[in-house]
């Protein structure tokens, strides 16, 4: 069924503070799935500025039975001091199993078997293959068998070796796969996602970040990139400068076309998504 466009602002209270009072606890949402019970859940943050980042940012979930109308309170997913960071990469796998990784050090994978209502199983997330963290913000490929259920998943992550800094180095973009409902990764590559800018007389090399990935209806993979910032900012290290680029693979993954440039700066952080059309 298909049905307008709509936004919907969800509102939550924290006890009798203000939203307008620098110490109200913000909640920052990351991911929404739903369910095969046709509930939808949606995982965030809660933020508290008065504690030391990544620690004051505490994974929470909350559930809608009607559609996104109305939620239920956000609730921790772990009240522990062990559990922070933001919920990253929140995946349906089927059968009401569920899975996130956190963005804090040491990044960690959460699952659940239960439609999200509990999270006691988890693991360190496992490294990239040149041993630094698979950073991931954004949304996974998940292909399905008959039931509904994941058979196999592709993410798109990155990371900075020790020897190169953001911003004004490259970024390591990375693909890898699991065929075990993400507990171990596999066929990891560097797809070699790029562009060259000219800029003041000299020639600079960016990469790519953050990323998410789709197949499309004539089995095409899509691939959603954050590009490395313009040399033009890197005066202003700010990382809300930089843009995104999009590349396709006709071969699952083997190669991958050119990057196409849809946005300089000021747009990321892409979450794709396969239309009916």
């Amino acid at each position: 069924m298909l049905r307008p466009a709509q936004i919907q602002f969800l509102h939550y209270s924290d006890g009798e503070m203000p939203y307008s009072d620098r110490k109200f606890i913000q909640f920052l949402p990351f991911g929404v799935q739903q369910m095969s019970n046709r509930e939808i859940a949606l995982v965030g943050a809660l933020s508290d500025d008065d504690k030391k980042w990544p620690q004051s940012e505490k994974p929470v979930i909350t559930f809608s039975q009607d559609g996104g109308n109305s939620w239920t309170p956000l609730r921790m997913i772990d009240e522990s001091d062990a559990c922070y960071g933001r919920p990253m990469l929140f995946t349906d796998l089927g059968k009401g199993n569920l899975m996130f990784q956190t963005e804090a050090q040491p990044a960690m994978q959460y699952f659940s078997h239960d439609f999200g209502r509990s999270w006691s199983d988890r693991q360190p997330l496992q490294p990239a293959s040149n041993g630094e963290v698979f950073n991931i913000e954004g949304s996974a490929l998940v292909d399905r068998n008959a039931s509904g259920n994941a058979k196999r998943i592709a993410v798109v992550g990155y990371n900075y070796p020790k020897e190169r800094q953001f911003p004004k180095d490259p970024a390591v973009a990375m693909l890898r796969w699991s065929e075990d409902d993400g507990r171990t990764w596999i066929n990891e590559t560097q797809p070699g996602w790029s562009w060259i800018e000219e800029y003041e007389g000299k020639t600079y090399r960016h990469g790519t970040g953050e990323g998410s990935i789709v197949r499309a209806k004539n089995g095409w993979l899509v691939a959603a990139l954050r590009t490395d910032m313009s040399a033009k900012f890197y005066a202003d290290h700010n990382d809300n400068l930089m843009g995104i680029g999009v590349s396709v693979s006709k071969d699952e993954g083997k190669t991958w076309t050119p990057l196409q440039m849809l946005y300089y700066a000021g747009r990321m952080h892409t979450h794709l998504v396969v239309l009916p059309g």
